[in-house]
């Protein structure tokens, strides 16, 4: 029973992840104008390398939700439809934004199973720059990390804002989880 206790990881009481790959010696709040929802698929949610805890922590702001809102209006959707605007090119932006967090296959299907998110102004990031979030494979070469994509996001709409903390806190996070596999094999998260 002792061996037990002592052989079990230890857990950070604030983020719940492992002590060797928390992020909260790191992670400082910060406030912006842009309000951001984010959709998260409930399998998600426990996923240690899921990314959008460490973005809560740093933008409390920020709603997470399980099921789609029923209020939407003037919202916008970052979420690549055959119809979505470059967020990059478009004047008008809406000030409410709503982002899907999961797989590409779970995203792509809520996004087709429900009509209001179909009826929503989509965009896309035409000038992302390339993931550096090399510990999860993506299935597409220019999918993003929700925390990639959430600084991104705000480095268009809201450049004045410290969204470069996210993507310090994303490369801490990224450093720590890769220094927990064996170096022989990290050619297999490295792209």
């Amino acid at each position: 029973m002792q061996h037990q206790l002592t052989a079990k990881r230890q857990m950070c009481q604030h983020c719940q992840r492992p002590l060797a790959i928390c992020c909260c010696d790191v992670v400082m709040p910060f406030r912006c104008q842009t309000n951001i929802t984010t959709l998260q698929d409930q399998r998600e949610t426990n996923n240690k390398k899921n990314t959008l805890l460490l973005v809560k922590q740093c933008l409390p702001s920020m709603q997470v939700l399980h099921s789609v809102p029923t209020n939407l209006l003037n919202t916008g959707l970052v979420f690549p439809t055959p119809h979505s605007q470059p967020i990059e090119s478009t004047e008008e932006l809406p000030k409410q934004w709503l982002l899907l967090d999961g797989s590409w296959k779970q995203c792509n299907a809520w996004y087709l199973a429900n009509p209001s998110l179909q009826a929503l102004p989509s965009f896309h990031f035409s000038q992302a720059p390339a993931s550096q979030y090399h510990i999860r494979k993506r299935p597409k070469a220019d999918g993003l990390a929700s925390i990639e994509a959430i600084a991104y996001l705000l480095s268009v709409v809201e450049p004045d804002c410290d969204w470069p903390r996210l993507n310090k806190v994303m490369a801490t996070f990224n450093d720590r989880w890769l220094a927990q596999i064996p170096k022989e094999l990290h050619h297999r998260y490295r792209r």
